[in-house]
């Protein structure tokens, strides 16, 4: 089934790895692409135009806060289809389950959940008025695997999978695709630190990720939706160590 396509795209948690590489990457492929970028922190400065759009200070938590961003998206992109692409999330180091205090792990699981939760409920009504748009999160393998000393970002993450094929069951009939993309380890100091023996030429590049994402967007058919999908680099040393070899400090 045919969709529309789009090169306007709505971006969150972009100071972060992934978050920076998606913007990087559109900004140098796709140059007549319209960007909103949005933020919790004030710390980086963008260079604004008439094609991007940058709203810091956001906590997509917050009622008031998403009541500023969707009118002002609404009116960054006019009547045109917009993919949102959430980047946003909250991580921690691995952690046996008692050791995680309960205020610690509501932080973790409302940094991922209900950030996803707070967009797609200001979001999906301006996709449904345009008749489409990806609405794009990302996972982990853990959901699958189940990893000790991650229980609090694994059933985040499991829930926000199950969002997503929730409202792609919901809202396909109105031209919108939910997915999922379940990364392995991405390439960044802070994962080094938390995995100092991992196999980290193996592991994914932020800019491959941007890629595999951002093409995704542009398929001219909508057949994926709902969907759970792995990127991933092989690895031998992945599959021959042991879990608790590769966290070892």
């Amino acid at each position: 089934m045919k969709t529309k396509t789009s090169k306007n795209f709505l971006i969150t948690g972009i100071t972060g790895v992934i978050g920076k590489a998606i913007h990087t990457y559109i900004l140098e492929n796709i140059p007549d692409a319209k960007i909103f970028l949005v933020s919790r922190s004030n710390k980086i400065k963008i260079q604004e135009n008439a094609s991007l759009c940058h709203l810091p200070n956001i906590d997509l938590t917050n009622e008031t806060d998403l009541h500023k961003l969707k009118h002002m998206v609404d009116e960054f992109f006019g009547n045109e289809i917009f993919h949102v692409i959430n980047c946003a999330g909250g991580y921690v180091e691995h952690t046996p389950f008692e050791d995680v205090s309960l205020s610690e792990a509501k932080r973790v699981i409302s940094e991922n959940l209900f950030t996803v939760y707070g967009m797609a409920h200001t979001m999906v009504p301006l996709m449904r008025k345009r008749s489409g748009g990806h609405f794009i999160v990302f996972g982990c393998n853990s959901i699958k695997y189940n990893y000790p000393y991650m229980a609090e970002f694994t059933c985040s993450k499991a829930a926000v999978a199950s969002l997503m094929k929730s409202l792609a069951s919901e809202c396909s009939k109105d031209g919108l695709q939910f997915n999922t993309f379940h990364l392995v380890t991405v390439k960044s100091e802070k994962e080094k630190e938390c995995k100092p023996r991992g196999d980290h030429q193996n592991w994914l590049e932020p800019s491959d990720i941007a890629d595999a994402v951002i093409s995704f967007t542009q398929q001219k058919n909508n057949l994926h939706n709902g969907g759970e999908m792995q990127l991933m680099i092989y690895s031998q040393d992945y599959w021959e160590r042991g879990y608790f070899e590769r966290i070892k400090k």
